[in-house]
Formats: structure tokens, sequence, C-alpha cells
């Protein structure tokens, strides 16, 4: 039996494993970094893929910060990223772009 983790899931598991030492607890930014620029490391693909340069493909989405499973009172910079890993689902995307194309748009 396979067993299926969402980036929401590894991030609520190591918060709660790591309950007893707050130093050892993934962040949002952690996890958002290990699946975009480290991943891409891993694999020596960093000049191509991992974060957004000139140079390397824009592979990107665009989700709607507006949507209701996303509101909060007072949106800023210190909390965008645990809202976007604790709250965005797919239906929260409104464009992928893949190598700078649009290749899904919700209407």
């Amino acid at each position: 039996m396979s067993i299926y983790l969402k980036k929401c899931d590894t991030y609520r598991i190591s918060r709660i494993l790591c309950n007893y030492d707050k130093t050892m607890q993934l962040t949002s930014k952690d996890l958002l970094k290990m699946v975009t620029v480290n991943a891409a490391k891993n694999f020596n693909l960093e000049n191509k893929y991992g974060s957004i340069s000139e140079g390397k493909s824009a592979d990107f989405f665009m989700i709607d910060l507006k949507a209701p499973n996303l509101y909060c009172y007072k949106l800023n910079s210190d909390i965008i990223l645990d809202i976007i890993v604790q709250r965005t689902k797919s239906e929260n995307i409104k464009k992928t772009y893949i190598k700078g194309e649009v290749v899904f748009e919700r209407k």
C-alpha cells in the first residue's frame, strides 16, 4: 500500500512531531524551498528550474487570494506563505504556466 502525502500534510506532520522543539519544525518557507529550489538542485536542474530568474523556465501557477478558504483579515508578507501551504486547494489555481505559456486556465 502506498502512502501519498500532500505538501500540507507534510507540513502538519512536522509541526506535530517537532512540537517539543520549535527549532526543528518545518516552516512554510522551508517546505516551498524543498519542492522548488532544493528539488531542482537534487536533479542538477537548478540552471533551468527551481526559482524565478532570467533565463529559467517560467513554470508557475497563479492562485485567487480572494477565495473564501484563503481569506485572512490582514494579509501581509509574514503570513502569505503559511496561507499558501496550509490552505490552497486545486480549485484555487486560476492559471498554470509551463515554459511561460498558459497550459491551464480556470474560467
